[in-house]
């Protein structure tokens, strides 16, 4: 794996995250995406940044997904009371 400052461009990062360098514009224009630098007008993305962004990705999936699960056990609950 490269280092976790091994800088990629928009494109690869594109590539990496399954996107499109547009998707990746509209994500840096609204605060969201992995974190970014520019260098002389050129949009680059670390590996640590992607790593964290996937991380926080992830740990937000499974968030819901818990949640998701605790309504399902709740509308069960309430269906075997009414049963």
């Amino acid at each position: 794996m490269p280092s976790p400052n091994h800088k990629y461009t928009a494109r690869e990062t594109a590539i990496i995250l399954d996107t499109t360098e547009a998707g990746l514009h509209y994500k840096r224009n609204n605060g969201g995406g992995p974190k970014w630098i520019e260098k002389d007008g050129q949009i680059f993305y670390t590996q640590k940044g992607i790593n964290k962004y996937l991380d926080n990705q992830l740990e937000q999936a499974t968030q819901a997904r818990n949640l998701s699960i605790e309504r399902m056990e709740q509308i069960d609950r309430s269906r075997k009371k009414s049963a």
